[in-house]
């Protein structure tokens, strides 16, 4: 027998209706939330968004460095001294904002499957705590997964499942292409910090630090 989380709230010695607030919103309403195929849509058109954004960025990528070994070829960039392999495999050769923006579009990307992976968590939890209960099995089971999803419900979770793998395999076909590219960018940004707004902290701290010593005096 399975025991509501409503009920093990309202039996807490410190539960509070008005504060908790959870016998004013019926499953239908919190259906919406947490059941996948209320936000189906909105994904597939994030999905489709956020690939052509890749796309673009990777073909941006990939004709930059093309530009720069044609440029190495025909002798119209020569390599500084100490340089080993060619220009154009270095991260450096991207140009700085083309790589931050690279950057931005991975960690969204990130941002996108981990918001994915929790609605497919989130929904198997509002399964487990709603099960089929007019369904007779022996299996306990069988009443939260094999009887509980509707033909929508696993086509929706289908299509989820598969956008996020078709995601994470994207991202990661161009793994060789963009990691050097985003260490460069991310030791850029640190020595950025690090040069010039971290020193001018530094500065701004002894100054005043100085100054203190000299009004003591």
């Amino acid at each position: 027998m399975q025991t509501p989380l409503v009920t093990v709230l309202q039996r807490a010695p410190n539960y509070d209706e008005e504060t908790w607030g959870v016998g004013r919103v019926s499953d239908a309403k919190l259906a919406v939330e947490y059941e996948i195929v209320h936000h189906l849509e909105n994904t597939r058109q994030q999905y489709n968004a956020y690939l052509a954004h890749f796309t673009n960025v990777i073909n941006e990528i990939k004709l930059h460095i093309h530009s720069v070994f044609e440029a190495e070829e025909n002798g119209e960039i020569q390599p500084t001294p100490g340089d080993a392999g060619s220009i154009a495999l270095s991260p450096a050769s991207v140009p700085e904002s083309l790589a931050r923006t690279a950057r931005q579009l991975v960690l969204r990307g990130f941002q996108l499957l981990s918001d994915w992976t929790g609605r497919v968590l989130a929904q198997a939890a509002w399964q487990y705590a709603h099960p089929n209960n007019e369904k007779e099995t022996e299996v306990e089971y069988e009443r939260y997964i094999r009887y509980n999803y509707k033909p929508e419900e696993k086509f929706a979770l289908i299509e989820f499942i598969a956008m996020l793998k078709g995601l994470a395999a994207v991202m990661l076909r161009e793994e060789a292409l963009l990691m050097p590219i985003l260490r460069a960018s991310i030791h850029d940004e640190i020595q950025e910090f690090i040069q010039i707004h971290l020193r001018e902290m530094i500065r701004q701290h002894r100054k005043k630090k100085n100054k203190k010593k000299t009004d003591a005096a």
